[in-house]
């Protein structure tokens, strides 16, 4: 006889819950932790400056039909990041300038065991009563990540870049969407109706659509070749978006995640985002010990303008950077040695995010960008690790798919093998299993 399962786990302790009162939006995801069935989840929030009283945590519910599982988890608050970026004198405050926003970051660990129909989601009152194109029969802000992780683990595929807080009026704008996924799924990003719950999708007003969300005489559209979002705006307000990232693996949904936003039009005149020069490579492998050094140029479509290049990476390595701002555009370098003694393991990938920012006044043009690094022994092809069978760096519940797989097949042995987490050198066999980086 089945059970549904519901429990509230609390990640840490915190004693005030999320309370809003003007939300602008947010977005979901999560990545899975290199340890059992643990997922990372990360939850975004959106305010527009001085319109929110924060809390220290919010909640996070993860629901599987298949599973018959149904978990609230305690999501604690981490990062605080008001966004400035855009302005060329953003000031010290925040005020209740809505052209600023504020994104509030909250993290907890979960316990997803395979099943192919996880929902992950987070939901909160209220979105702001002066939008334009939606019904405000319902107002509440929500956002949703699926998960499929009953063959596989899952991470979601990571968009660093900020939607479209601020326009300007009538002028093309363009918003990269760019993004990395460290399980090297195929990744499609598509508008969607923004959803008041898991089963409700918001009213759009009449002559709003899900490609026409804004007053505009030009459907909003997405370039999947410059990885960017284009829209015109010609009436000023504010207006409710929604966008999906999915990932396809094998032609098999994996996940997907959701952001939903207020995007604010007004009459003032705004720099465009730098664009990566073409050909420009965002995925990059890198081995233990080895010094590498990563250089990226960025073009203007305003020739009189220069772009800025700085990194933030996800670690705490140390790096030597560079930027070198020209006349339309700009290059920024990012130099580090990858520890000897790092475990690719536990460590199979990391981010660098990157920020190309212009000096165009009084709105900049800037993009955030994400280079994806994953990591390997010296030479992975000539080393195994103990229980580690399907060459992915992890001793886990899918290593024994892999020993069926093979089972019979014979090959040369390892000279003193040990069951210690460390690589050990074997020949290959005549059948094997590729590393997976």
């Amino acid at each position: 006889m089945s059970r549904r399962i519901s429990l509230i786990l609390v990640c840490l302790l915190f004693s005030v819950k999320l309370f809003a009162s003007h939300l602008a939006g947010g977005e979901i995801f999560y990545e899975y932790s290199g340890s059992g069935n643990n997922y990372r989840i990360f939850c975004k929030i959106y305010s527009p400056c001085g319109a929110m009283s924060i809390g220290s945590y919010t909640y996070i519910s993860t629901k599987s039909v298949s599973c018959n599982i149904d978990t609230s988890y305690t999501a604690s608050l981490i990062k605080t990041d008001t966004v400035k970026e855009m302005f060329c004198t953003p000031g010290t405050g925040c005020g209740t300038d809505f052209r600023y926003n504020v994104v509030y970051t909250y993290f907890c660990t979960a316990n997803l065991v395979p099943c192919n129909d996880w929902i992950i989601s987070s939901s909160s009152c209220c979105l702001n009563g002066q939008v334009l194109n939606i019904s405000y029969t319902t107002t509440n802000w929500y956002a949703e990540a699926f998960l499929n992780n009953s063959v596989a683990i899952n991470n979601s595929a990571i968009i660093k870049n900020y939607p479209p807080f601020y326009v300007g009026l009538n002028a093309f704008y363009t918003n990269t969407i760019q993004s990395v996924d460290a399980d090297n799924d195929s990744v499609v990003t598509q508008y969607i109706q923004p959803y008041n719950d898991a089963s409700t999708v918001v009213s759009y007003q009449a002559g709003f659509s899900i490609l026409n969300p804004i007053a505009s005489t030009y459907p909003m559209h997405i370039d999947t070749a410059n990885h960017d979002m284009q829209l015109l705006s010609i009436s000023s307000g504010n207006y409710y978006v929604g966008m999906r990232t999915t990932e396809y693996r094998n032609g098999v949904i994996v996940g997907y995640s959701n952001r939903q936003w207020m995007l604010t039009s007004d009459a003032v005149a705004m720099g465009k985002n730098p664009l990566p020069a073409p050909g420009t490579n965002f995925s990059y492998l890198t081995h233990l010990g080895q010094t590498q050094t990563i250089t990226l140029n960025f073009n203007d479509s305003t020739s009189s303008d220069s772009v800025f290049v700085s990194f933030e990476p996800s670690n705490s390595w140390t790096y030597t950077t560079s930027t070198s701002p020209d006349t339309g555009t700009g290059s920024g370098s990012i130099t580090w040695t990858t520890p000897s003694t790092l475990n690719p393991a536990d460590t199979p990938y990391f981010y660098i995010y990157v920020l190309a920012k212009t000096n165009a006044c009084p709105v900049n043009g800037y993009a955030w960008y994400t280079i994806l690094v994953h990591t390997a022994l010296v030479n992975p092809n000539d080393s195994v690790w103990a229980g580690d069978a399907n060459s992915d760096y992890t001793a886990n519940m899918y290593d024994p798919l892999a020993i069926a797989v093979a089972y019979g097949q014979t090959g040369p042995v390892r000279s003193g093998a040990t069951t210690s987490w460390t690589p050990e050198y074997c020949a290959n066999w005549a059948s094997y299993f590729l590393p997976v980086m």
